[in-house]
Protein backbone atom coordinates (compact mmCIF):
# COMPACT_ATOMS: atom_id res chain seq x y z
CA UNK A 1 0.00 0.00 0.00
CA UNK A 2 1.32 3.48 -0.88
CA UNK A 3 1.42 6.22 1.85
CA UNK A 4 -1.62 8.14 -0.79
CA UNK A 5 -3.49 5.09 -0.24
CA UNK A 6 -2.88 4.60 3.94
CA UNK A 7 -3.50 8.11 4.10
CA UNK A 8 -6.93 7.75 2.09
CA UNK A 9 -7.68 5.16 4.67
CA UNK A 10 -6.29 6.88 7.35
CA UNK A 11 -8.94 9.68 6.63
CA UNK A 12 -11.72 7.48 5.85
CA UNK A 13 -11.73 6.31 9.60
CA UNK A 14 -11.54 9.51 10.97
CA UNK A 15 -14.51 10.63 9.01
CA UNK A 16 -16.33 8.17 9.96
CA UNK A 17 -20.09 8.37 11.43
CA UNK A 18 -19.50 6.97 15.33
CA UNK A 19 -22.83 7.29 15.75
CA UNK A 20 -23.91 4.69 13.15
CA UNK A 21 -20.51 2.30 12.57
CA UNK A 22 -20.72 -1.03 13.32
CA UNK A 23 -17.81 -1.99 15.31
CA UNK A 24 -17.16 -4.77 13.38
CA UNK A 25 -16.96 -2.90 10.41
CA UNK A 26 -14.34 -0.46 12.32
CA UNK A 27 -12.39 -3.56 12.70
CA UNK A 28 -12.46 -4.44 9.24
CA UNK A 29 -11.05 -0.58 8.28
CA UNK A 30 -8.28 -1.01 10.54
CA UNK A 31 -7.48 -4.71 8.98
CA UNK A 32 -7.61 -2.97 5.39
CA UNK A 33 -5.56 0.10 6.35
CA UNK A 34 -2.98 -2.04 7.92
CA UNK A 35 -2.11 -4.08 4.29
CA UNK A 36 1.73 -4.55 4.58
CA UNK A 37 2.56 -2.89 7.85
CA UNK A 38 4.90 -4.26 10.21
CA UNK A 39 2.94 -4.64 13.50
CA UNK A 40 6.15 -5.16 16.62
CA UNK A 41 4.94 -7.73 18.86
CA UNK A 42 7.22 -9.00 21.79
CA UNK A 43 7.52 -11.79 24.39
CA UNK A 44 7.68 -10.75 27.93
CA UNK A 45 8.06 -12.95 31.28
CA UNK A 46 7.05 -11.70 34.84
CA UNK A 47 6.16 -8.15 34.63
CA UNK A 48 3.77 -6.22 37.04
CA UNK A 49 1.70 -4.49 36.19
CA UNK A 50 -1.30 -2.42 38.66
CA UNK A 51 -4.69 -1.57 38.54
CA UNK A 52 -6.76 0.82 40.30
CA UNK A 53 -10.26 1.42 41.09
CA UNK A 54 -12.72 3.55 42.98
CA UNK A 55 -15.35 1.87 44.72
CA UNK A 56 -17.02 4.09 47.21
CA UNK A 57 -20.47 1.88 47.46
CA UNK A 58 -19.11 -1.48 49.11
CA UNK A 59 -15.77 -2.49 50.29
CA UNK A 60 -13.65 -4.79 48.09
CA UNK A 61 -12.64 -8.07 49.69
CA UNK A 62 -12.18 -10.57 46.98
CA UNK A 63 -9.53 -10.46 44.43
CA UNK A 64 -12.04 -10.81 41.52
CA UNK A 65 -13.54 -7.44 41.85
CA UNK A 66 -10.22 -5.88 40.71
CA UNK A 67 -10.30 -7.67 38.07
CA UNK A 68 -12.24 -7.07 34.53
CA UNK A 69 -15.88 -6.33 35.08
CA UNK A 70 -18.29 -8.88 34.43
CA UNK A 71 -19.79 -8.69 30.91
CA UNK A 72 -23.13 -7.58 32.20
CA UNK A 73 -21.93 -4.28 33.45
CA UNK A 74 -20.08 -2.93 30.09
CA UNK A 75 -23.01 -1.25 28.72
CA UNK A 76 -21.08 1.00 26.66
CA UNK A 77 -18.03 1.64 24.72
CA UNK A 78 -14.42 1.55 26.91
CA UNK A 79 -11.22 2.74 25.55
CA UNK A 80 -10.17 -0.95 24.44
CA UNK A 81 -13.28 -2.56 24.24
CA UNK A 82 -16.66 -2.85 22.89
CA UNK A 83 -20.28 -3.05 25.27
CA UNK A 84 -20.69 -6.49 26.94
CA UNK A 85 -16.75 -7.46 26.22
CA UNK A 86 -15.02 -7.85 29.44
CA UNK A 87 -11.44 -6.49 29.58
CA UNK A 88 -8.71 -6.10 31.98
CA UNK A 89 -6.65 -3.01 31.82
CA UNK A 90 -3.67 -2.34 34.02
CA UNK A 91 -0.56 -0.18 33.77
CA UNK A 92 2.70 -0.70 33.71
CA UNK A 93 3.14 2.09 36.47
CA UNK A 94 1.52 2.53 39.69
CA UNK A 95 1.28 6.17 39.14
CA UNK A 96 -0.91 5.65 36.12
CA UNK A 97 -3.16 3.15 37.12
CA UNK A 98 -3.94 6.31 40.07
CA UNK A 99 -4.22 8.57 37.58
CA UNK A 100 -6.23 7.22 35.45
CA UNK A 101 -9.16 6.59 38.03
CA UNK A 102 -9.65 10.54 38.52
CA UNK A 103 -10.17 10.01 42.15
CA UNK A 104 -11.32 13.26 43.88
CA UNK A 105 -11.33 13.57 47.21
CA UNK A 106 -12.97 11.75 49.49
CA UNK A 107 -13.14 8.74 47.64
CA UNK A 108 -12.10 5.03 48.35
CA UNK A 109 -9.16 3.53 46.07
CA UNK A 110 -8.26 0.32 45.47
CA UNK A 111 -5.16 -0.09 43.96
CA UNK A 112 -3.85 -4.01 42.70
CA UNK A 113 -0.41 -5.59 41.97
CA UNK A 114 -0.57 -8.11 38.81
CA UNK A 115 2.08 -10.51 37.59
CA UNK A 116 1.75 -12.40 35.06
CA UNK A 117 2.54 -16.52 35.59
CA UNK A 118 3.44 -17.46 31.82
CA UNK A 119 5.21 -15.69 28.92
CA UNK A 120 2.64 -13.38 27.08
CA UNK A 121 2.69 -11.73 23.80
CA UNK A 122 2.24 -8.18 23.53
CA UNK A 123 1.70 -5.40 21.41
CA UNK A 124 4.29 -3.16 20.92
CA UNK A 125 3.27 -0.41 18.51
CA UNK A 126 4.27 2.52 21.66
CA UNK A 127 6.98 0.85 23.06
CA UNK A 128 9.12 1.09 20.23
CA UNK A 129 12.96 1.12 20.92
CA UNK A 130 15.07 3.90 18.94
CA UNK A 131 16.78 0.67 16.90
CA UNK A 132 13.65 -0.66 15.77
CA UNK A 133 12.58 2.37 14.91
CA UNK A 134 15.16 2.14 12.42
CA UNK A 135 13.40 -1.08 10.38
CA UNK A 136 10.13 0.88 9.98
CA UNK A 137 8.78 2.37 6.68
CA UNK A 138 6.77 5.35 6.42
CA UNK A 139 3.80 4.08 5.88
CA UNK A 140 4.47 1.74 8.82
CA UNK A 141 5.17 4.83 11.02
CA UNK A 142 2.67 6.36 9.52
CA UNK A 143 0.15 4.00 10.27
CA UNK A 144 1.95 3.15 13.98
CA UNK A 145 1.60 7.30 14.21
CA UNK A 146 -2.06 7.33 13.74
CA UNK A 147 -2.91 4.35 16.48
CA UNK A 148 -1.20 7.02 18.94
CA UNK A 149 -3.42 9.85 18.20
CA UNK A 150 -5.90 7.58 18.18
CA UNK A 151 -5.23 6.35 22.35
CA UNK A 152 -3.91 9.45 23.16
CA UNK A 153 -6.71 11.52 22.09
CA UNK A 154 -8.77 13.36 25.03
CA UNK A 155 -12.00 11.80 25.10
CA UNK A 156 -14.72 12.65 27.53
CA UNK A 157 -15.19 10.83 30.89
CA UNK A 158 -18.67 9.62 30.15
CA UNK A 159 -17.28 7.15 27.59
CA UNK A 160 -18.15 8.93 24.38
CA UNK A 161 -18.98 7.11 21.29
CA UNK A 162 -15.20 8.00 20.10
CA UNK A 163 -14.02 5.10 22.20
CA UNK A 164 -16.01 3.36 19.09
CA UNK A 165 -12.63 3.43 17.11
CA UNK A 166 -9.97 2.51 19.79
CA UNK A 167 -12.09 -0.87 20.78
CA UNK A 168 -11.96 -1.46 16.90
CA UNK A 169 -8.38 -0.77 17.19
CA UNK A 170 -7.73 -2.51 20.14
CA UNK A 171 -9.47 -5.55 18.67
CA UNK A 172 -7.47 -5.38 15.74
CA UNK A 173 -4.04 -5.10 17.24
CA UNK A 174 -4.88 -7.90 19.92
CA UNK A 175 -6.05 -10.38 17.29
CA UNK A 176 -4.97 -13.09 14.73
CA UNK A 177 -1.07 -12.48 15.19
Amino acid sequence: MSIFKLSQKIKQINRIDLDTADHKYLVSLFWSASANVKIPVGLIGLETYFRARICNSKKIDKVSELGAPPAELITGYQRCNPPGVPMFYAASKRITALLECNAQEGDILYLGQWVNNKVVAINRIFTKSDAELQSFSGIDMLFHSFLETLFTRQIHKTFNIEYKLTAAATEFLTTNY
